[in-house]
């Protein structure tokens, strides 16, 4: 058994991973929905030249666009922690069906309608990624071995992001916006199907009698809603998207009209 790498059910019939190899893995393809996640945030600043130029977008009109993304990124991310708690990481083939239908859907549409409702997807998936791999990995992994796996999953951000504005530009610049939002969308389908193939993700996760009826997670969501350190942590975190977020999407405009 210490050297199969394949999740397992214990006892009780729960999937674990057994090694620190097989929990590194599943690190890694939760990962890499991370940096799918990061990756679509990081999509507008690459396009918004062809957008105002070619498109015709106003800047009020680009910046709605991320408005639109984390606006259902923080609307995902409370339902989706409720939804992950009865499903757990089957919700991650929602979040990369979401990242495959709206790179889709922006790739193909010429119009600022189209482009909010594929932002608005997009979103979507997004916020569902924390909400859903932290029970996943809770209930997979030791707790010994939670703080490596939550090191390896947080990587994906600062991945997602760099490959984004180090690769993006390249295929912008030969394709358009729509060779950009197409190949995320390839990336979206071989990130889910790599996930998936974890049988820890499939798994659904095993709780109390009541703990996901309709009563045991609203009594939960207002313990965690009422915890200040849960709060405080919440704030940490809104301050880091604010900033890394307002950051990243108006220095290059601020750059280009400017210098």
């Amino acid at each position: 058994m210490a050297h199969h790498d394949a999740a397992v059910r214990n006892a009780q019939g729960r999937v674990v991973v057994p090694t620190q190899r097989g929990a590194d893995l599943l690190a890694v393809s939760l990962m890499f929905i991370f940096v799918m996640g990061a990756l679509t945030l990081t999509l507008i600043p690459i396009v918004t030249a062809e957008l105002r130029d070619g498109v015709g977008l106003t800047n009020a009109q680009i910046g709605l666009l991320t408005t639109v993304f984390m606006g259902f990124y923080g609307v995902s991310g409370i339902s989706s922690g409720i939804g992950a708690a009865r499903w757990g990481g089957r919700l991650l083939v929602v979040s990369c069906g979401c990242f495959v239908v709206g790179s889709l859907i922006f790739g193909l549409s010429s119009g600022f309608g189209g482009f909010v409702v594929a932002r608005a997807i997009q979103g979507i998936g997004g916020g569902m990624v924390i909400a859903t791999c932290s029970p996943v990995m809770a209930h997979a992994l030791p707790p010994e071995r939670l703080g490596r796996a939550w090191g390896i999953l947080g990587s994906g951000w600062g991945l997602g992001t760099t490959g984004a504005l180090l690769i993006m530009p390249s295929i912008q610049h030969w394709g358009g916006y729509r060779a950009v939002f197409l190949v995320t969308a390839g990336l979206g389908l071989a990130v889910g199907l790599a996930a998936w193939s974890q049988e820890a993700v499939r798994a659904l996760p095993q709780h109390p009698e009541g703990a996901t009826t309709p009563r045991g997670l609203a009594s939960a969501l207002g313990a965690v809603i009422t915890n200040r350190r849960v709060a405080l942590l919440g704030l940490t975190y809104s301050a880091a998207l604010v900033i890394g977020v307002g950051v990243l999407q108006w220095t290059p405009s601020f750059l280009q009209d400017i210098h």
